[in-house]
Protein backbone atom coordinates (compact mmCIF):
# COMPACT_ATOMS: atom_id res chain seq x y z
CA UNK A 1 0.00 0.00 0.00
CA UNK A 2 2.70 2.41 0.71
CA UNK A 3 4.32 1.82 -2.02
CA UNK A 4 1.05 2.81 -4.14
CA UNK A 5 0.47 5.59 -2.53
CA UNK A 6 4.18 6.71 -3.11
CA UNK A 7 4.00 5.88 -6.68
CA UNK A 8 0.47 8.36 -7.16
CA UNK A 9 2.54 10.62 -5.72
CA UNK A 10 5.88 10.60 -8.14
CA UNK A 11 3.04 10.17 -10.76
CA UNK A 12 1.37 13.38 -9.38
CA UNK A 13 4.96 15.35 -9.25
CA UNK A 14 5.83 14.79 -12.34
CA UNK A 15 2.70 15.71 -13.96
CA UNK A 16 2.90 19.17 -12.65
CA UNK A 17 6.57 19.50 -13.83
CA UNK A 18 5.43 18.81 -17.27
CA UNK A 19 2.53 20.82 -17.49
CA UNK A 20 4.25 23.65 -15.96
CA UNK A 21 7.00 23.35 -18.38
CA UNK A 22 4.41 22.76 -20.99
CA UNK A 23 2.31 26.07 -20.46
CA UNK A 24 5.48 28.26 -20.74
CA UNK A 25 6.26 26.64 -24.34
CA UNK A 26 2.77 27.14 -25.46
CA UNK A 27 2.35 30.87 -24.87
CA UNK A 28 4.37 33.93 -26.26
CA UNK A 29 5.37 37.20 -25.71
CA UNK A 30 5.62 40.66 -27.03
CA UNK A 31 8.65 42.66 -26.47
CA UNK A 32 10.44 45.99 -27.98
CA UNK A 33 12.05 49.59 -27.48
CA UNK A 34 9.77 52.50 -26.44
CA UNK A 35 11.70 55.58 -27.85
CA UNK A 36 9.88 59.52 -28.38
CA UNK A 37 9.93 60.81 -31.78
CA UNK A 38 13.79 61.89 -31.79
CA UNK A 39 15.11 58.33 -31.54
CA UNK A 40 15.64 58.59 -27.98
CA UNK A 41 15.04 55.71 -25.48
CA UNK A 42 11.78 56.60 -22.94
CA UNK A 43 12.57 54.64 -19.22
CA UNK A 44 9.61 54.45 -16.94
CA UNK A 45 7.15 54.22 -20.06
CA UNK A 46 4.53 52.02 -19.22
CA UNK A 47 3.65 49.53 -21.57
CA UNK A 48 -0.29 47.93 -21.55
CA UNK A 49 -1.31 44.91 -23.43
CA UNK A 50 -4.71 44.59 -24.24
CA UNK A 51 -6.90 41.56 -25.65
CA UNK A 52 -10.84 42.54 -26.71
CA UNK A 53 -10.40 46.07 -25.17
CA UNK A 54 -9.28 44.42 -21.73
CA UNK A 55 -6.44 45.08 -20.08
CA UNK A 56 -4.08 41.58 -20.02
CA UNK A 57 -0.74 42.43 -18.74
CA UNK A 58 1.45 45.57 -18.14
CA UNK A 59 5.41 46.07 -17.59
CA UNK A 60 7.75 49.13 -17.28
CA UNK A 61 10.18 49.50 -19.92
CA UNK A 62 13.81 50.17 -18.85
CA UNK A 63 17.66 49.38 -19.86
CA UNK A 64 17.42 51.67 -22.67
CA UNK A 65 13.60 51.78 -23.08
CA UNK A 66 12.67 47.79 -23.63
CA UNK A 67 10.40 45.82 -22.26
CA UNK A 68 8.73 42.47 -22.51
CA UNK A 69 5.15 41.27 -21.53
CA UNK A 70 5.91 37.16 -21.13
CA UNK A 71 3.17 34.21 -20.84
CA UNK A 72 0.59 35.63 -23.57
CA UNK A 73 -1.78 32.79 -24.98
CA UNK A 74 -1.68 32.60 -28.40
CA UNK A 75 -4.20 35.62 -29.83
CA UNK A 76 -4.32 39.17 -31.58
CA UNK A 77 -3.41 42.05 -28.66
CA UNK A 78 -3.23 45.39 -28.94
CA UNK A 79 -0.39 47.39 -27.42
CA UNK A 80 -0.93 50.48 -25.93
CA UNK A 81 2.43 53.12 -24.30
CA UNK A 82 2.61 55.95 -22.00
CA UNK A 83 4.73 58.65 -20.29
CA UNK A 84 4.30 61.54 -18.28
CA UNK A 85 5.33 64.39 -20.94
CA UNK A 86 4.56 62.40 -23.69
CA UNK A 87 1.46 61.95 -26.00
CA UNK A 88 0.84 58.30 -26.18
CA UNK A 89 1.38 55.22 -28.61
CA UNK A 90 -0.34 52.20 -29.97
CA UNK A 91 -0.13 49.33 -31.82
CA UNK A 92 -2.99 47.25 -33.43
CA UNK A 93 -3.46 43.56 -33.79
CA UNK A 94 0.10 42.31 -32.56
CA UNK A 95 -0.44 38.67 -33.79
CA UNK A 96 1.20 35.98 -30.94
CA UNK A 97 2.04 33.51 -31.79
CA UNK A 98 3.17 30.34 -29.31
CA UNK A 99 7.21 30.09 -28.67
CA UNK A 100 7.63 32.72 -30.74
CA UNK A 101 8.42 36.30 -29.74
CA UNK A 102 6.64 39.08 -30.92
CA UNK A 103 8.67 42.80 -31.48
CA UNK A 104 6.73 45.98 -31.79
CA UNK A 105 8.51 49.38 -31.14
CA UNK A 106 6.29 51.86 -30.09
CA UNK A 107 7.13 55.82 -30.73
CA UNK A 108 6.01 58.38 -28.11
CA UNK A 109 5.63 61.93 -29.67
CA UNK A 110 6.73 65.13 -27.22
Amino acid sequence: MRFVCLAVLMAAVVAAVVAGCTGSILQGTIEGTVTDDGGNPVDAAVVIVLRGGAEIARAITHNGGHYRVTSLDPGTYDVYATATGFTDSAVARVVVLQGNPATRNLILGT
